[in-house]
């Protein structure tokens, strides 16, 4: 991979060193995360806003927590935008429009874990 566009090297070094064993983890809590985020947007045809405000919240953790930070922000906007009670279903093809970038961080998350 020749470049990072969702992580953050440096920040995930600074936050984690070279515990391969933590990233290891990290990558699959992530995996879980991101597995169970895109079902539920599979799923659904009409988001209760609340329920869509608390999947963005929980990722808008976790990717900061990886040092994600431009997935960060996006998520915060999400967020904003579904407690705000913006129209459900513009809400959700926002949550769906991030499912790409969720899966691009993953595999550069398991690349940077595997390359360490």
């Amino acid at each position: 991979m020749a470049g990072y566009t969702e992580l953050d090297e440096t920040t995930i070094r600074g936050l984690y060193g070279d515990d391969r064993a933590l990233i290891g983890d990290l990558v699959q809590l992530f995996e879980q995360q991101v597995d169970e985020y895109a079902a539920w947007c599979n799923a659904v045809q009409q988001p209760d806003l609340p329920i869509l405000a608390d999947k963005a919240h929980k990722l808008k953790g976790s990717v900061a927590a990886l040092g994600m930070l431009k997935l960060q922000e996006t998520t915060r906007l999400l967020v904003q935008q579904a407690k705000a009670n913006d129209s459900p279903a513009d809400c959700l093809e926002q949550a769906k429009a991030l499912l790409p970038r969720l899966r691009k961080a993953l595999e550069e998350l398991q690349f940077y874990h595997d390359n360490q």
